[in-house]
C-alpha cells in the first residue's frame, strides 16, 4: 500500500462523509495504489432517491455506484469519477461512455480548499442537473462533442472564416487549407467548386444538418455507420474524399472537415457548425486518388481502379481516425475578450504611428491585435542595443531600421493586415500642403518630442480647410509610473500642443495631482533625465 499525503487526506475526507451519513455516501470498496504515482481507487455508493427524474433527463437509479480515482498530489489535482455501467454513454458531458466530466473548466471551477466535500457535492449537483436534462441547461452554452486527439498526427487547425449556410440538407465540398507550419495549418475558405484562386491545399468538407452524438468514434468504420443515418452513404462519403485528394499533389494527406450544428445556447433555433478534422495519411489518400481511375476509358486501368476503391473500403472498415486539434479563430464561434473595450474603436480603421519606440512599438502591437485594418509606421531610427529592454525588438534586429523590424514582428501576429514602413524624420513630413497626412483615420504621435508638438500645432492650423484625422499624443513621466494622453478630435481647431497647455492648466490647479504637476509640469527644469545609455537615443520619458 503506497498512499501520497494528499491520498490519505483524501480516504480520510470521504470516510468522514460517510461517518456523518452512511445512507448518503457509502464505501464499498479501496483499491491502493501499487506502485508510485498511480491513482486511489475508492469505490462508493451514492444516494439519489431524492433526485427528481425527467424521461428526458438521465436514468438515474436510487442508488448509483462510482469509482473516484484520486490522483497524488491531491487536492491540487483534482480527482475523477467513472460510472460502474454505460447507462449514461452518449448524453453531454459523458466521455467514453463511463467517464464523468464534472467540471468544464476545473482551472476556474475546482477549489482544493473544498477538498472531497466539494467534490461529493459536485457530483450529486452534477447528478442532480442530469436528472433534470440540465447538463446543458436552458440558455447555457453547449458542450460540443467530445473527440480524442491521442491517435492523430499532432496537427492543429485553426478556423479562421465563418462556415457557409445551410439550410435542411448538408453541405458538400472543399475547405480551403493554409499551411503555416509543419503542424500548424489554417482553414481560410470555403467553396462547392474546385477553388480557382488557392494556392494551398484542400479538405474534403461535410457540413451536416443535423446533430452528431457528444462524442465522436475512434474507429473509421463507426463513423460511417453514424454517417449514413445522415443520408451520407459510404460511396457517396469516399467520393468526396476522392474528389478532395485528387485536387491535392501527390503523397500528401487529406484532411476531412466534418461540421454539425453543436454550437450555440441550448434553446436557441440558431445554432453553428462545430467543426472536427481527421487526418488521413499520404499513402491512404493516394489510394483515394488511384480509385478515381475505375472511371478511366482504359479497361485494365478501370479495373485497377476498382481493385484500389475495394482495398480504401476494406481500408476504412478496420482504420483508426486520426482526429486533430481544432482552435476556433471563427468570428461567428468566437467572442474576443476585448469585445467591449475601448481599444475596439481602432478595429477596421486606418492608423498612422509617428515614433516606433518604447512608446509606439507597444501600441502598434496592440493596435495589430485589435483589428486595424491598415497600420503606417514612420520612425527615421535604427535599433540599438540600449533599447531592447524597453522596446519591441530582440538582439538579432540591432542594426535594422525601426520600422521594418517591427513590420516584420506584426506581419507574424496578423499575417492580412496592411503595414505600411516609412522610414522618414516626421519633421521634415508636415508643411503647408495637405499631403503629409496621408489618408489615415487617427494618426498618433508617439514621438514625446516637443519639437514634434509644436510645429504639428503650427502645420494643423496652416490647413485650416484640410480634413483632419483624429490626432493623439502621449507621454509617460521619468520613471514610467504615469502617462499623459491627449485626443484632438478632427473638428478641434487646435492642436495636442494647445491640449497638452490646457491640461497643464487643469493638473495644476488641482491638488490631488500633485504628482504628476510635479513630473510633467516641474517648477525647476530636471538636470537628470532618463537616458537608457550614451547616445544610444535621446530621452523620450
Amino acid at each position: 500500500m503506497i498512499l501520497s499525503n494528499g491520498q490519505e487526506i483524501a480516504l480520510k475526507q470521504v470516510q468522514e462523509i460517510e461517518a456523518v451519513n452512511d445512507h448518503l455516501v457509502e464505501i464499498l470498496s479501496v483499491i491502493y495504489p501499487q506502485v508510485n504515482n498511480s491513482k486511489l481507487c475508492i469505490c462508493v455508493s451514492l444516494y439519489c432517491g431524492d433526485l427528481e427524474l425527467k424521461p428526458e433527463g438521465l436514468p438515474i437509479r436510487e442508488r448509483e455506484r462510482f469509482l473516484i480515482l484520486i490522483p497524488i498530489d491531491f487536492p491540487y489535482r483534482k480527482p475523477e469519477v467513472w460510472s460502474v455501467h454505460t447507462r449514461f454513454a452518449g448524453r453531454p458531458h459523458v466521455q467514453w461512455k463511463r467517464y464523468l466530466c464534472l467540471y468544464q473548466a476545473p482551472q476556474t471551477e475546482w477549489d482544493p480548499n473544498d477538498g472531497m466535500f466539494g467534490f461529493i457535492d459536485r457530483l450529486h449537483f452534477w447528478l442532480k442537473q442530469g436528472a433534470l436534462d440540465q447538463l446543458d441547461p436552458i440558455g447555457g452554452a453547449l458542450h460540443p462533442p467530445a473527440t480524442y486527439t491521442n491517435r492523430g498526427p499532432g496537427h492543429i487547425i485553426v478556423t479562421k472564416c465563418n462556415t457557409p449556410e445551410l439550410d435542411e440538407t448538408n453541405w458538400y465540398g472543399f475547405a480551403h487549407i493554409q499551411k503555416i507550419s509543419d503542424k500548424l495549418f489554417n482553414i481560410v475558405g470555403w467553396s462547392q467548386k474546385k477553388p480557382d484562386n488557392h494556392t494551398g491545399e484542400v479538405g474534403a468538407a461535410i457540413l451536416l444538418s443535423k446533430e452528431l452524438p457528444c462524442e465522436m468514434p475512434e474507429k473509421f468504420i463507426d463513423l460511417i455507420k453514424e454517417l449514413e443515418s445522415h443520408r451520407l452513404p459510404i460511396d457517396f462519403f469516399l467520393t468526396i474524399l476522392e474528389i478532395a485528394a485528387i485536387q491535392n499533389p501527390k503523397d500528401t494527406p487529406l484532411y476531412v472537415l466534418l461540421g454539425a450544428p453543436m454550437r450555440g445556447i441550448r434553446g436557441s433555433k440558431n445554432k453553428i457548425q462545430h467543426l472536427m478534422v481527421w487526418y488521413i495519411e499520404p499513402s491512404f489518400a493516394n489510394g483515394l486518388r488511384l480509385s478515381l481511375e475505375r472511371y478511366s476509358k482504359h479497361k485494365e486501368i478501370s479495373k485497377i481502379g476498382e481493385e484500389v476503391k475495394n482495398i480504401v473500403i476494406e481500408w476504412a472498415k478496420i482504420a483508426d481516425l486520426g482526429w486533430c486539434k481544432v482552435l476556433e479563430h471563427r468570428p461567428e464561434a468566437t467572442v474576443p475578450r476585448d469585445y467591449s473595450s475601448s481599444i475596439k474603436a481602432f478595429k477596421n480603421l486606418s492608423v498612422t504611428i509617428w515614433g516606433c519606440g518604447a512608446i509606439g512599438s507597444f501600441i502598434s502591437m496592440y493596435l495589430v491585435q485589435t483589428g486595424v485594418k491598415r497600420l503606417v509606421l514612420k520612425d527615421n531610427s535604427i535599433v540599438k542595443p540600449g533599447i531592447i529592454a524597453r522596446q519591441l525588438y530582440f538582439e538579432n534586429d540591432i542594426a535594422e531600421d525601426k520600422v521594418s523590424a517591427l513590420k516584420n514582428k506584426l506581419q507574424q501576429i496578423r499575417p492580412d493586415v496592411i503595414i505600411e514602413a516609412q522610414k522618414v524624420d516626421v519633421l521634415d513630413l508636415m508643411n503647408d500642403k495637405p499631403d503629409w497626412i496621408g489618408e489615415t483615420d487617427v494618426l498618433i504621435d508617439c514621438t514625446a518630442s516637443l519639437s514634434v508638438r509644436s510645429k504639428l500645432e503650427y502645420s494643423k492650423k496652416s490647413l485650416k480647410n484640410t480634413k483632419m484625422p483624429v490626432i493623439i499624443s502621449m507621454l509617460f513621466d521619468s520613471k514610467a509610473e504615469r502617462g499623459m494622453v491627449v485626443v484632438a478630435k478632427s473638428n478641434y481647431n487646435g492642436g495636442v500642443f494647445d491640449l497638452f497647455w490646457r491640461g497643464k492648466g487643469e493638473v495644476c490647479r488641482n491638488p490631488e495631482l500633485r504628482n504628476f504637476s510635479d513630473e510633467f509640469f516641474p517648477k525647476k527644469t530636471r538636470k537628470k533625465h532618463f537616458q537608457p545609455e550614451p547616445g544610444c537615443s535621446d530621452a523620450t520619458f
